[in-house]
């Protein structure tokens, strides 16, 4: 099963494609004791509580690498890591010692991440929560890479394939929106505004929603970042600086639109269930941004108190 997202625009497609059934081959490299800290008993479980966190810890402390790649299945945990030569190195735990294996993964620039940073206490609640949405509890395994250019994930997949399942950094769950709710809007407005105060376009499309705004590593660029119904948000960049005027996130009118997206099939006699999508952006010159939305082959302009303005602009 491929986890690689696709995504639209220059530099979107995804750094890398993993499959939950592909597995690293062991090398002829002997096996050594893990540090103190890891447990070595033979039977050690990593869905138990603490067990991954000081496992895990023990590879980031054996390989002294930028790490790129984190697997852990019920029995094994095996981290991949950049060498000095630009090479991935990888080394596996399993049944209480480390042994070095040949990963399954080329390095194409992929960001390196500390382990630390994602909350491995509890490999078992993680895969239990995947298992509520997927179906699925054959197989499980936990990988932490980069999906897509600045965007680490922590997904659990399994085999035979079913949905793979996305956790934030901190455990939680990344739900399953629908963006035509309030609810999923909500949630799908804060992940693609991503805490940034300054933005030139936020657009809702049937299965997705994503905000732009002048990208700050490169003054010359676009950053958008999209948050699809069903996975992570995920952040792309295109070598076209903004021309538009900028507006703040708190400027999103969020009653208005659920209110009008509710409203307006009836009130533009398009069919039932036909979807509505809008743009936010500062095109028409005025102090603030408008809102395009439309509705089959309808489209009307409104500022941010819902006023149509269609024919003012």
């Amino acid at each position: 099963m491929s986890l690689g997202m696709a995504s639209c625009g220059k530099g979107e497609g995804p750094v890398l494609s993993v499959s939950p059934s592909s597995s690293p081959t062991t090398s002829t490299v002997p096996v050594v004791s893990p540090t103190p800290s890891a447990s070595s008993s033979a039977e050690a479980d990593l869905t138990r509580p603490g067990e991954a966190r000081k496992v895990v810890d023990a590879l980031v402390a054996w390989a002294r690498l930028p790490v790129i790649k984190l697997d852990i299945t019920r029995t094994t945990a095996t981290l991949s890591c950049l060498d000095a030569q630009k090479k991935v190195a990888a080394w596996r735990w399993e049944s209480g010692g480390i042994t070095k294996v040949a990963s399954d993964i080329e390095y194409i620039q992929q960001a390196s991440f500390d382990p630390k940073d994602f909350d491995l206490q509890d490999v078992g609640a993680l895969f239990r929560a995947a298992a509520e949405v997927s179906g699925s509890s054959s197989g499980q395994e936990l990988q932490i890479v980069e999906q897509t250019p600045g965007s680490i994930q922590m997904v659990v997949t399994t085999r035979p394939e079913s949905e793979a399942v996305f956790f934030r950094p901190d455990g939680s769950l990344v739900r399953r929106l629908d963006l035509h709710t309030r609810p999923g809007l909500e949630e799908g407005l804060k992940d693609a505004v991503a805490g940034r105060t300054q933005l030139t376009r936020v657009e809702l499309a049937r299965d997705l929603i994503y905000a732009e705004s002048a990208d700050p590593k490169n003054s010359s660029a676009t950053l958008r970042i999209t948050r699809p119904e069903k996975v992570p948000a995920y952040r792309t960049s295109r070598a076209e600086a903004p021309t538009m005027a900028s507006f703040s996130p708190t400027d999103i009118p969020l009653d208005v639109l659920v209110s009008h997206m509710e409203s307006l099939p009836a009130r533009l006699e398009q069919p039932e269930g036909t979807a509505v999508t809008w743009v936010i952006d500062c095109r028409d010159g005025r102090p603030l941004p408008t809102v395009r939305f439309t509705v089959g082959s309808r489209t009307i302009v409104t500022d941010l108190s819902g006023r149509d303005i269609t024919t003012e602009v």
